[in-house]
């Protein structure tokens, strides 16, 4: 299912709390401002507009806005604007947001993912994914590997072939990606995604996540993967650190 993501500004609701329906991802304080993005699924967005409308404190002018694909929703306490995420589009929004009193500067909505990664800071994950371990691929579509890699494994009796797709994603995007990976994940394998603190194992129907330090937290994922195939010389041997090929193409990746 397709998420919307948005950008509320905690001080504009009345009990600072965001309405249920709505999953708060990160936060990121702005002198007295604290902005939270959240993810709203794409069937209840019209539901959360007007839960986040009757939220809204009636004593001063605020805004959130929701963006998925091309689309940009900008939600005042009396009014909604649909426009596109071209800021061309904005103009009956921000005339609006002025009419209210809010400050041209302040209307600068970000209308993407990456604007909202940038801004909020969000930690990246480095991961693999073997295309040959999916029984059906639809997870990935939409996005773009850094690195596609074509291994041989003549002796492997699943696949004598393995396309390996390296990816290099946020954190909100990597556990999206984790849960639709579990449910196409075939027995016998995993991916995984980490950075310098933290593993993600995803096995067919789970998710473990665990110390990417310390091995003794391995052993829920190593367990269960011997109850689905995958054997403990794979899962004690888990990479946690950037591939030599990888390094040797001149990629860089930040995962503090």
């Amino acid at each position: 299912m397709s998420q919307y993501h948005g950008i509320v500004i905690e001080q504009s609701l009345r009990g600072r709390d965001v309405p249920a329906g709505a999953r708060v991802v990160a936060a990121r304080r702005v002198g007295a401002w604290r902005f939270l993005l959240v993810t709203v699924p794409e069937t209840e967005i019209e539901e959360h507009i007007r839960t986040i409308q009757a939220a809204m404190v009636t004593d001063d002018a605020w805004y959130a806005h929701y963006f998925l694909g091309e689309e940009l929703v900008v939600v005042f306490r009396d009014a909604s604007f649909r426009v596109g995420t071209e800021p061309a589009t904005w103009g009956p929004a921000i005339a609006h947001g002025q009419a209210c009193g809010i400050r041209l500067e302040q209307l600068d909505f970000k209308p993407t993912v990456p604007d909202a990664e940038a801004f909020f800071g969000e930690p990246r994950f480095l991961g693999s994914v073997i295309l040959e371990s999916l029984s059906d691929p639809t997870p990935l579509q939409g996005l773009t590997p850094i690195h596609v890699r074509r291994e041989e494994h003549p002796d492997d009796p699943d696949a004598a072939v393995w396309n390996v797709r390296w990816y290099y994603l946020p954190e909100p995007r990597v556990r999206e990606l984790a849960a639709a990976l579990a449910q196409v994940m075939k027995r016998n394998w995993y991916a995984h995604f980490f950075n310098r603190r933290l593993l993600i194992v995803i096995m067919p129907d789970r998710v473990f996540r665990a110390s990417a330090l310390d091995q003794a937290t391995w052993e829920p994922f190593v367990a269960y993967g011997e109850t689905v195939g995958v054997e403990p010389f794979w899962t004690r041997r888990v990479p946690v650190k950037v591939p030599e090929y990888l390094r040797e193409l001149g990629l860089e990746f930040d995962l503090d």
